[in-house]
């Protein structure tokens, strides 16, 4: 075992020598150059402009204020990603919306409404909220009227 052992050292002290740079042991003394074989000549060395040269340093508040900003993205990123995770799920499974669609008259006659507002079942598409514009892509949820463009309850212009 003490022989196996002493002539890995061996090798080892001879690659030391044969590459003291590897190791961390610099004699200080390089090997000659070597002629080239190559036709192209060498490239020049590449030169580090002066302004990048030197490590460029924001402040304090610099950091902060991207650790700030970093952070509102994520927020924001994370309340719109649970948004769509809530609408795909909304218009996977297909909700009841309102097909109540009302025209309110400014002179006192009343609503003219056709529709019932859990006439849509099966839809597949966005509804929209209390308060929310509706369009004929954009229906009312279920128990809501559109009124005039706006989806109201039946407490709205146009109770039912």
């Amino acid at each position: 075992m003490k022989w196996g052992l002493s002539e890995v050292e061996q090798k080892m002290d001879y690659l030391v020598q044969d590459c003291p740079a590897q190791f961390g042991k610099d004699t200080g003394t390089q090997s000659p150059p070597t002629a080239s074989t190559s036709l192209t000549p060498p490239l020049p060395e590449p030169q580090v402009p002066a302004a990048s040269a030197s490590k460029k340093s924001g402040g304090k508040g610099g950091k902060a204020a991207v650790a700030v900003i970093g952070t509102g993205v994520a927020v924001g990123g994370a309340l719109y990603a649970g948004k769509l995770a809530g609408d795909l799920a909304t218009m996977s499974a297909g909700t009841t919306a309102s097909s109540r669609n009302c025209i309110v008259s400014v002179m006192g006659h009343g609503c003219d409404c056709a529709g019932s507002v859990t006439g849509l079942t099966g839809w597949t598409g966005p509804t929209a909220s209390a308060g929310e514009g509706c369009t004929s892509g954009t229906p009312c949820a279920a128990n809501l009227s559109c009124n005039n463009g706006r989806c109201e309850g039946s407490n709205g212009r146009c109770p039912f």
